[in-house]
């Protein structure tokens, strides 16, 4: 963003949250920060609601401006995995802490904000970014580069998305082109063990290499939950594929 400035902010500092929204007064927040690791959330319920819920946030910055644009990204984890292709309007159970804190931020949005978009954004996959933390691809292609087998959960299902797709998204929203509850994947359904075998044959590896394994962690997860995009694209059009996003990151890996 051109002219832009840096402010730091604690959400989990009602004194602070005053200070810099006062200082600001935004039209538009896109509300990104979280606690977003499933696993950390399971070892402090009380901890990620101080930062996945900051209603204090929420409600001052309504205060300080009534007409703002609140933009809040949630996850398909709201889901409790039990269905396939699962649309909006359909039941949200989770079955972890960061599910649940996620699903209680959504109804805080709804409750204070006139102006809002919730996404419930499955896992982004793009290329390495200086300063940003890794994706899933780069995980796929860090082993599939060193020729050797390994796992990847075959029950674990999701609509990963192309973050060039994410941006798109967040910029109609921010202009109001997306409002409500909207899912925020990709056109495809699939498990960890596809995607590494879609990226295996986009760069000539043997796909035979990645082996399937059921998900046997501690923490909690759901199993499929893939997402119905059409309300998605119907303002978006079609949004790319693995393979199609591939081809074009393909100088960039």
């Amino acid at each position: 963003v051109s002219r832009s400035s840096h402010v730091k902010m604690d959400l989990c500092n009602s004194t602070d949250c005053e200070a810099v929204l006062r200082e600001v007064k935004p039209d538009v927040i896109v509300h990104t920060a979280a606690l977003s690791s499933p696993a950390k959330c399971e070892e402090d319920e009380a901890l990620t609601r101080s930062y996945n819920v900051p209603r204090y946030f929420a409600e001052k910055a309504k205060e300080v401006n009534e007409h703002v644009r609140f933009i809040f990204l949630s996850t398909d984890q709201v889901h409790d995995g039990k269905g396939r292709l699962v649309g909006e309007s359909g039941d949200v159970q989770p079955v972890n802490v960061y599910g649940k804190s996620k699903l209680e931020m959504e109804t805080v949005v709804q409750q204070v904000f006139d102006k809002y978009a919730i996404f419930r954004m499955s896992f982004v996959f793009g290329p390495e970014i200086e300063g940003a933390h890794s994706t899933f691809l780069q995980f796929a292609l860090d082993k599939l580069r060193q020729n050797k087998e390994f796992d990847a959960f075959s029950d674990q299902i999701r609509s990963c998305i192309y973050i060039d797709d994410v941006i798109d998204a967040l910029r109609l929203a921010v202009k109001g082109h997306i409002e409500g509850i909207v899912n925020l994947g990709g056109p495809e359904a699939l498990s960890r063990l596809d995607f590494c075998r879609i990226v295996a044959k986009h760069f000539g590896i043997n796909e035979s290499i990645v082996q399937g394994s059921l998900y046997h962690l501690p923490t909690p997860s759901p199993a499929d939950i893939s997402m119905n995009i059409q309300r998605l694209e119907s303002v978006m059009g079609r949004l790319r594929s693995l393979d199609e996003a591939l081809k074009i990151m393909n100088p960039k890996l």
